[in-house]
């Protein structure tokens, strides 16, 4: 296409106070410019450029029209991907997106046309630093047949100088007009309406990875899935805590910190410390809702027939929805907090435009290929696993909590790494489930220990107790077995020819 460039983009939700306030507080020279925008989006009928991570828009601007593409995960440098080039029309140029990498998605299937996204758009330019910012607040409605939904953002794009700049401006923004991040695309909230969810977690969206790609790359393209997972997440529990936004939202902080710690040797910043301690600050907050839920729904939970009267059974069960009425509150109040919108953009302001983006070294594992990375971080994970799990039948709780940490920790690696080996698939299956059913046991034991803490003080249901052990017998044995499987299953990647050096 005509034009090609990084799109370096940020984006706020934001209301008409805070608009207003924006533009009082940024705006020195002329007014903003006012433009009316109309788009246009396609794909196939099966969705390939969606599943293959690319957006097709056509968009009329004063009569005149642009075809774009863009990719949905940033590469060596921070921002998305965008190849833009005029058309005559409002139909695409197939020819036009032939040359682009979403070629191979695209192939000869038929294009047909989603939904259209109109916007009134007042944009202004800021300076940084050195740096030249298009601030543009965006009122615009979607719609999709006789389906329609209005918001109002504000986005923040890099016209020149440094990306840091950008992200400086941001993070003053956000402080002054108490703004959140946001990581919902105009492309999201048209799908929303073609193929609506029912309301629920959401969940994580693996990037389209390729052996082609850096140790970087491929961590900023990881990094940000987990990101829009929790942030996905967030956004319904401030509308409505619910179980499975709650779980969702702590397995995205969980797959961050594990994506962290699996890339620590690459993402080498001082600032990592304390962004992994904030992240864990926030799963801490979801723990007592979701520990509540999975005792409540398990076999040990007082069962909804056994309340009537005032029995011990009746009398935890209300005790312990009320405990969960109070978490649910906690978790939309952590969705809602001004911490959580502070580290969604430090994580950010990390993957897109940290130290180690710049870093150079005589041997910067950034920019070392995928595949040779994948092989030694993920033979470094087994290793781990292998290590926390001898002697297995004599680990203490708490030992074995650090054991399953481990094991998450390898399959959140090995289950986005396995396309790297695409010669390996079958092998790959074969590991997975071999650690999701190590993952499974472990999890069951860890549920026996919060439900032991869950009841403590609580009146017990007679025979509770000796449940709790009981069934705590069957899952050491089920475990044992797991523990025995994983060792014996093969690993999917090829033996490393190189080490990953410890973060």
């Amino acid at each position: 296409m005509s034009k090609t460039h990084r799109e370096i983009e940020l984006k706020f939700l934001i209301n008409q106070v805070q608009g207003r306030a924006v533009v009082a507080g940024l705006v020195e020279g002329p007014a903003p410019i006012v433009r009316k925008l109309r788009s246009i989006y396609y794909d196939t009928p099966e969705r390939a450029l969606r599943r293959a991570g690319y957006t097709l828009r056509v968009r009329q601007e004063k009569g005149r029209w642009t075809q774009t593409v863009k990719s949905s995960w940033s590469g060596e440098n921070a921002g998305r991907g965008e190849w833009e080039g005029g058309i005559s029309g409002p139909t695409p140029d197939r020819r036009l997106a032939g040359r682009t990498p979403a070629r191979a998605a695209l192939g000869r299937r038929d294009l047909e046309r989603l939904f259209e996204v109109t916007i009134d758009r007042q944009s202004f330019p800021v300076e940084r630093s050195g740096a030249v910012v298009e601030v543009s607040l965006d009122r615009g409605e979607v719609r999709h047949g006789d389906r329609a939904a209005s918001f109002l953002e504000m986005e923040l794009e890099l016209q020149s100088g440094s990306g840091a700049a950008l992200f400086q401006l941001a993070a003053s923004l956000r402080e002054s007009f108490a703004l959140r991040p946001s990581f919902v695309t105009k492309a999201d909230r048209g799908f929303a309406l073609i193929e609506p969810a029912a309301r629920g977690g959401r969940h994580f969206e693996p990037p389209g990875l390729t052996d082609e790609m850096t140790a970087g790359s491929t961590f900023t393209a990881i990094a940000l899935a987990a990101l829009r997972q929790i942030a996905g997440n967030a956004d319904e529990l401030r509308a409505h805590p619910e179980e499975e936004a709650i779980h969702q939202m702590r397995v995205g902080l969980r797959r961050l910190r594990s994506t962290i710690d699996i890339f620590g040797p690459v993402v080498s910043d001082p600032c990592v410390p304390g962004l992994v301690a904030e992240l864990r600050w926030a799963s801490g907050e979801l723990d007592a809702g979701r520990n509540l839920d999975v005792f409540l729904a398990g076999p040990l939970g007082p069962r909804p027939r056994s309340t009537s009267g005032a029995s011990k059974s009746a009398i935890l069960r209300r005790r312990l929805l009320q405990d969960r009425r109070h978490a649910y509150e906690a978790a939309r109040a952590l969705a809602a907090s001004d911490r959580l919108s502070a580290l969604l953009l430090d994580v950010l302001t990390l993957i897109e435009v940290g130290r180690w983006k710049i870093a150079q070294t005589p041997e910067t594992l950034r920019d070392r290929s995928i595949a040779s990375f994948a092989a030694a971080a993920l033979d470094q994970a087994r290793r781990h696993v292998r290590r926390r799990a001898r002697g297995f039948d004599h680990l203490s709780p708490a030992k074995r909590h650090k054991l399953r940490i481990a094991a998450k920790t390898l399959r959140y690696a090995a289950d986005v790494f396995d396309c790297v080996f695409p010669k390996r698939a079958d092998k790959a299956v074969s590991f997975l489930k071999a650690t999701k059913a190590l993952l499974d046991r472990l999890g069951e034991l860890n549920d026996l220990a919060v439900a032991r803490a869950i009841v403590a003080g609580h009146p017990s249901p007679n025979g509770l107790a000796a449940r709790i052990v009981k069934h705590e017998q069957r899952q050491l044995s089920a475990a044992h077995r797991a523990v025995k499987d994983f060792a014996d299953v093969k690993r999917f990647w090829p033996k490393p020819k190189l080490g990953v050096p410890q973060a």
